[in-house]
């Protein structure tokens, strides 16, 4: 969990998220809503999230910006709406840009069907044409939960993974490692 969050966006009404929700023709995840009402984004303190089955980038990967709904979003880089429509036709249709790593990569919200609320990484380097899922990497079920993941990057080793379950009439879903487990991984280094 973040301990610290710089260079948030102006305080919001709930007719901004409302007015989000309309161009996005979708509502928001009630978790996600919640963090714009009370931060509208930020830089995190810490910022690193464990990445699962990315080979390309690694196990885990810093979180620069969470997006927000800034006054000027036509200007804004980090303006929720202005990433929405930059990525609109890159991404499959369904994901939302939350935030963004630093190096082209964007952690996306999933805003409908079974993944609605799980939080992936959308690898830039891997981008399809049109777009596919080949490209995605789950980093949390739900927003709350990439929330608590983020932690201080692992001078010993990378972070935990998050834990895979299968359950049946479900894919495979992940599940988060508990912050817990995360903190103890940190203070005993990587097991063998």
């Amino acid at each position: 969990m973040f301990r610290e969050l710089e260079d948030t966006g102006p305080p919001l009404m709930q007719e901004d998220i409302a007015s989000l929700e309309r161009i996005l023709a979708l509502p928001l995840p009630s978790d996600y809503a919640a963090f714009l009402r009370r931060y509208n984004g930020g830089a995190p303190t810490p910022n690193t999230v464990p990445i699962q089955d990315w080979p390309e980038g690694g196990a885990e990967d810093d979180v620069r910006m969470l997006y927000r709904l800034g006054s000027a979003p036509r200007e804004d880089t980090y303006d929720l709406r202005w990433n929405f429509e930059c990525y609109a036709g890159r991404m499959p249709p369904g994901l939302l840009p939350i935030a963004d790593t630093g190096s082209g990569d964007q952690f996306c919200l999933w805003m409908e069907g079974d993944e609605r609320g799980a939080v992936v990484l959308w690898d830039h380097e891997a981008e399809h044409h049109p777009p596919t899922h080949a490209n995605l990497h789950r980093v949390a079920p739900t927003f709350t939960a990439f929330l608590e993941v983020l932690g201080d990057p692992c001078d010993d080793g990378p972070l935990p993974q998050a834990v895979l379950i299968r359950s049946e009439g479900h894919p495979t879903q992940a599940q988060p490692v508990k912050a817990s487990l995360v903190q103890a991984h940190r203070r005993r280094g990587p097991t063998q």
